[in-house]
């Protein structure tokens, strides 16, 4: 689809460039976060990806009361590894983050993000139940959750993600336009 002369239309073409730059900003910022590696070292792990993901969802999140420490809490396994503790001498808007491991789905209440673990999918109605509308950012990698106000997922190799706009706005969150913008879906 072209522009017509008279009019400033921007173009598939266009739209596809924007696009591709935002990703290969999104991209840059994320490897800035996995720190140095050799130029020919093997891809970024997947959970060091999704814990650079976790820390851009949580810098890019509006809260309607930020503690003094934001608590990123993993429910479930833990398959990071040492990813997520790199994080902890990292801030969001000026407060330390704290890695916290959680055993039950109870233990959630107070972390500003929730990560939950395929083995915790399960337990998605008991969380939504206990959390309510608490401002828990709520993220899974199990795409098949309703309950997650994020959902990571693997397409074709590649780290992408969807949001329930809905979910966001009964935890009274809101998450950046940047971070909407690289959304494979977003949905009300």
């Amino acid at each position: 689809m072209a522009a017509r002369s008279g009019y400033n239309s921007i173009t598939t073409s266009d739209f596809e460039m924007q696009r591709g730059r935002a990703l290969m900003v999104a991209a840059l910022h994320l490897a800035v976060l996995a720190g140095p590696r050799d130029l020919h070292a093997e891809p970024i792990p997947e959970y060091e990806l999704k814990a650079a993901y976790l820390y851009n969802f949580m810098n890019y999140t509006t809260w309607p009361e930020l503690p003094n420490l934001l608590r990123l809490c993993v429910l479930g396994p833990d398959n990071f590894g040492g990813a997520l503790e790199k994080l902890s001498a990292r801030t969001v808007q000026g407060k330390p983050i704290r890695i916290a491991s959680l055993n039950s789905p109870a233990q959630a209440r107070g972390c500003q993000l929730l990560f939950v673990t395929e083995r915790e999918a399960g337990n998605m109605d008991t969380i939504e139940r206990l959390l309510g509308d608490a401002p828990t950012l709520v993220v899974t990698d199990t795409p098949t959750t309703p309950a997650a106000a994020i959902q990571l997922a693997l397409q074709n190799g590649r780290l992408v993600f969807d949001v329930d706009l809905a979910r966001l706005r009964r935890s009274g969150l809101m998450v950046s336009a940047k971070v909407l913008s690289l959304a494979r879906s977003t949905r009300n």
